[in-house]
């Protein structure tokens, strides 16, 4: 494959295996796919901002995981379907990292160009830190977009004021993230 193209195959982190169905049963609005995807994940580093405590999760990681263990962690906890919002602690815990590869893996199971990218982010806090969210092909306006699928409302009330990244589509500006490119 050529071109945006070679964007929808999975790789072996994004590959969701055997819940693909899962995936292509979901809408195709990033917005709606954004909220489900907070509804599944809480950030490792937001845990006390949600009112749960670490200790309700067991063992907290920071390793990123495929696509399809964390599906299978996230179905095996509660089986309704991925877009039934969970309470903050039946969530998985995951980092930015695992927000973004879960949104290309929606994205590629539903024919969508997307690709993971890391840069740099200062919305959250004062100073610069590394952040992954994912850029997918916008095929009406032939545009990669940037989507944050971690930016929830509360998340985004208590970022430096950046309260304006959250718009209909959370995609972000491109000033806002520094993707190297």
């Amino acid at each position: 494959m050529t071109g945006v193209e070679r964007w929808i195959e999975h790789g072996p982190l994004s590959d969701p295996g055997d819940f693909v169905s899962n995936l292509t049963r979901l809408p195709c609005d990033i917005d709606a796919i954004n909220r489900t995807i907070q509804g599944l994940l809480i950030h490792t580093d937001w845990l006390s901002a949600y009112g749960v405590d670490e200790k309700s999760f067991g063992a907290v990681s920071r390793q990123t995981l495929p696509a399809a263990k964390r599906l299978a962690t996230i179905l095996g906890r509660d089986a309704r379907p991925l877009d039934a919002p969970r309470l903050p602690d039946q969530r998985a815990v995951g980092t930015c990292r695992d927000f973004a590869l879960l949104l290309c893996s929606i994205l590629r199971s539903k024919g969508i160009p997307a690709r993971v990218r890391c840069g740099f982010a200062s919305y959250f806090h004062d100073d610069w830190e590394d952040h992954w969210v994912c850029e997918y092909w916008d095929r009406s306006a032939r545009i990669w977009r940037l989507s944050d699928p971690q930016m929830d409302e509360l998340i985004a009330t208590r970022c430096n004021g950046w309260i304006q990244v959250i718009v209909a589509t959370r995609s972000l500006l491109a000033l806002s993230v520094d993707t190297g490119n």
